[in-house]
């Protein structure tokens, strides 16, 4: 299978135009670019210069591309003698000296052909025992099943990388399995895409993508687009996304995904917490569709929902698919408004429940140093300063829950109520409290 020279091109400016985009985020002018390191086509008698500047740690991005590797004719013309050289060796030793580079975060290998597969297996030791590679981009490269295996058990030690990108690596079956399965327990990756192979999602395939989204607690965004979806396969991303507390995007972009297979995600859509769905380059007929807006309508979270609606011969919609793109519209619109609203920041108020329980112990030491009967009467009725020290696991929100209740209580026998009329301001007293350890004026009158 052979990659347009267009999509490759397009993926290397993409994939630069992020870098650069974090070189400038961070503070680092676009123009500057020192610190992004691009081994690009027409550039490989510098394979040497870029190697020494991997092990010298002076660069943070690596963005290799040779596209047009794969046909002689191209390789002669365009690289002559020094062909053999990059085939042979610049790719092993660009992986030799990343696998203990230091500054490195992001590398992309774009259309690796010649030299792969000696390449790739220093790629997978890059995988192993690099420290601070956190995003990896192969784009039509070929991963063979012995290759996702080795770099399966790579991934599985690998604590570092967030981000992996797998586009157009021609997997199989077997080999997108393997590589799957072990997101059923990493812990690092938060971005995974493997995209682009067609393969068909069914089978032990299915089962364990669903073990994937049902266990995995780290994911936030995976990306399945060309793809070959199956009702088997919806049916189990459905079932592993109702039970997913974590992911927030998912791209079924162009997977063949069927008027049936649509309904099903539809019918999960109350029940998840994604942010945004991707289901372009999936035609459905008008019926798929008003179940779709239908159930969205039960959904709180969903913020983006990607959909090709279906067109009359001038490019036109149909009034009544209009309607259903307007009212699936204003559902997002609204849904992005309500995430928008300030969320309780309970770390914040867990804060002021301890700075008022802190409050409230200082306070009761005071009233517990006065010499006074009625310091006895509110021992008998809230714990002890002491009591509490000897305790702190009861010295919560709860000893202010009992404290505020026993207010309402009756008085003991002998005592009463006095307003802050009758009171002496002068006179020895304890002080009521609340949870916010502010004094009141009724206190208990034992004249």
């Amino acid at each position: 299978m052979s990659t347009k020279p267009e999509v490759v091109e397009s993926a290397v400016k993409d994939r630069l135009g992020k870098e650069l985009d974090k070189a400038s985020t961070a503070g680092k002018p676009k123009e500057e670019g020192h610190d992004i390191l691009s081994i690009l086509e027409g550039n490989v008698a510098m394979a040497a210069t870029h190697v020494a500047a991997l092990k010298s740690n002076s660069t943070s991005v690596l963005v290799v591309d040779v596209f047009g590797l794969s046909s002689e004719e191209h390789l002669d013309r365009t690289y002559g003698s020094s062909r053999a050289h990059f085939s042979t060796n610049s790719f092993e030793e660009i992986c030799r000296a990343l696998r203990d580079n230091k500054s490195v975060n992001s590398a992309s290998f774009i259309h690796m052909l010649q030299g792969w597969n000696r390449g790739c297996k220093q790629l997978i030791e890059v995988v192993r025992h690099n420290a601070t590679l956190k995003n990896l981009l192969l784009f039509g490269v070929h991963i063979s099943p012995e290759e996702a295996k080795s770099l399966s058990e790579a991934l599985a030690s690998n604590k570092v990388l967030t981000e992996l990108e797998l586009q157009i690596c021609r997997l199989n079956y077997e080999a997108m399995e393997l590589l799957l399965a072990v997101f059923v327990k990493n812990t690092s990756v938060v971005k995974l895409e493997i995209s682009g192979d067609k393969v068909y999602i069914k089978g032990k395939l299915a089962q364990t993508l669903q073990n994937v989204l049902t266990h995995n607690k780290t994911l936030t965004a995976l990306d399945l687009s060309k793809n070959a979806m199956t009702n088997e396969g919806v049916d189990c991303i459905t079932k592993g996304l109702k039970t997913n507390k974590t992911l927030r995007t998912l791209n079924l972009r162009e997977c063949g995904i069927t008027d049936y297979q649509a309904i099903l995600i539809a019918e999960t859509l109350p029940h998840i917490g994604l942010r945004s769905l991707d289901l372009s380059k999936n035609v459905f007929c008008e019926t798929a569709l008003r179940v779709l807006e239908a159930c969205l309508s039960e959904n709180s979270s969903l913020t983006e929902l990607v959909l090709d609606y279906p067109k009359k011969p001038d490019g036109t919609l149909e009034p009544d698919i209009q309607a259903i793109q307007q009212k699936i519209q204003v559902k997002l619109a609204a849904n992005a408004k309500l995430l928008e609203k300030p969320r309780l920041d309970l770390a914040a108020e867990q804060k002021m429940a301890n700075e008022r329980l802190a409050q409230y112990l200082e306070t009761l030491k005071l009233a517990e140093s006065m010499e006074s009967p009625s310091s006895m009467e509110v021992d008998s009725v809230v714990p002890s300063s002491a009591a509490l020290s000897s305790h702190p696991e009861k010295a919560d929100l709860n000893t202010l829950v009992a404290f505020e209740k026993s207010k309402t209580d009756k008085p003991s026998e002998g005592s009463s109520i006095a307003s802050p009329a009758t009171v002496s301001s002068s006179s020895s007293r304890a002080p009521r409290l609340t949870p916010r350890g502010v004094a009141e004026d009724w206190v208990y009158d034992l004249t």
